[in-house]
């Protein structure tokens, strides 16, 4: 089967859930590295914080891969 766009639904359904498992390891991903840190080592947190932290992290993250990627191409 074909879409409009002339491009295999099978392509986009893929895309589509490539796109979703990265969005999930972005969020994912701090959640586990709060979880290590509690596993790991003796530091309380706010359990109110952690949604947020979850949450802003991914943002931080991809704020400072643009930074990075303007100051690499700035370099060249």
């Amino acid at each position: 089967m074909v879409s409009d766009s002339g491009i295999p639904c099978s392509k986009i359904k893929k895309a589509i859930i490539d796109t979703i498992l990265m969005l999930a390891g972005y969020t994912y991903g701090p959640l586990l590295g709060l979880f290590a840190l509690g596993l790991f080592t003796k530091v309380n947190l706010n359990d109110k914080l952690v949604p947020i932290i979850c949450l802003v992290a991914p943002v931080v993250l991809i704020c400072s891969l643009i930074i990075l990627s303007l100051f690499w191409e700035n370099i060249r």
